[in-house]
Parts: structure tokens; C-alpha cells; sequence
């Protein structure tokens, strides 16, 4: 993992832990409006192209290419799973070392 990468998870791991322990709704809510179609279209678009996909085989030309209507289900998961701070097991990755 470089740098930029565990920067990133730093930052989204202080996010999670702020939003997550909040018990004022209003709070909590700040963070789930903040996900939008706008925001996970872009970050589509930022992937890097040519990585390897994960055990799912979903490969970021997957996702560019996929029907618009994939980023409002996209939309719809990540904002569910801020705001039950759930994460459903097969969205999880198996990672070997």
C-alpha cells in the first residue's frame, strides 16, 4: 500500500469512526448526504485503468462502462451502509497474503 493509499484510509477511518459514534442524527446524516451519484461517478472516473480485479472479477472497466443506473445502486449501498454501519459479507474482499 503506498503512501496516498494509507492516507486515504486513514482519513476515511476517521470518518467512519466520527459518523459511526455520533448519536446525534443530525451529525450522522451530514456525513450520508455527502455520498452522491456526482461523487461516485467521479470517483469511477479516477480509477486507474488495467488493475486487477478482486475475487469478485469486477474490474474498474466494469464500472466505467456499466449502465448509468449502476452508480444510483452504488449510491443507494454506500449510503446505507454509513448510515447502519453495516457491511454486508459479500461485499468483503478475501485477501491472502
Amino acid at each position: 500500500m503506498n503512501s496516498d493509499d494509507s492516507l486515504g484510509k486513514a482519513a476515511y477511518e476517521n470518518v467512519r469512526a466520527s459518523a459511526t459514534s455520533s448519536s446525534d442524527s443530525e451529525h450522522h446524516s451530514a456525513y450520508v448526504n455527502n455520498v452522491t451519484v456526482k461523487l461516485i461517478e467521479r470517483c469511477v472516473n479516477e480509477l486507474k485503468l488495467g488493475k486487477a480485479s478482486g475475487t469478485d472479477d469486477l474490474g474498474d472497466e466494469h464500472l466505467r462502462c456499466a449502465n448509468p443506473s449502476v452508480l444510483l445502486i452504488l449510491n443507494k449501498l454506500f449510503r446505507s451502509v454509513l448510515l447502519h454501519g453495516f457491511v454486508y459479507s459479500f461485499l468483503t474482499a478475501l485477501q491472502l497474503p
